[in-house]
């Protein structure tokens, strides 16, 4: 279990780079070193099952109501190679997750 110990204010808080608990890493905004080269290695958040030896990478957008699918297509493609590297080298099945939010609200259908 993970214990949240923020701050009042939400504009006070200051996430920690690594959460770690017997079954869950939770990263935050930290880079992923890689054995190959991988361009899009840091992803908002990344959250590590290690019970059930599965990662997702979560990315976070705010786009224009009308690039809203258009950003789920670009953050998945973006981690792709990201992904690939992660299962290889922890061997955990690996997903991206896009969280994307139009600027009023909005969400796609596809996320």
């Amino acid at each position: 279990k993970v214990q949240y110990r923020g701050q009042r204010k939400w504009y006070q808080h200051k996430p920690e780079p690594v959460i770690d608990s017997h079954d869950i890493t939770l990263l935050w905004d930290t880079q992923v070193q890689t054995d190959r080269t991988v361009i899009a290695n840091k992803p908002d958040i990344i959250l590590k099952n290690k019970k059930q030896k599965h990662c997702l990478l979560i990315d976070v957008a705010i786009p224009s109501d009308y690039n809203l699918i258009q950003k789920v297509a670009e953050k998945k493609l973006k981690y792709k190679d990201l992904q690939i590297e992660i299962q290889r080298m922890w061997s955990m099945k690996t997903s991206v997750v896009p969280i994307v939010i139009g600027a009023t609200g909005l969400t796609p259908k596809s996320t």
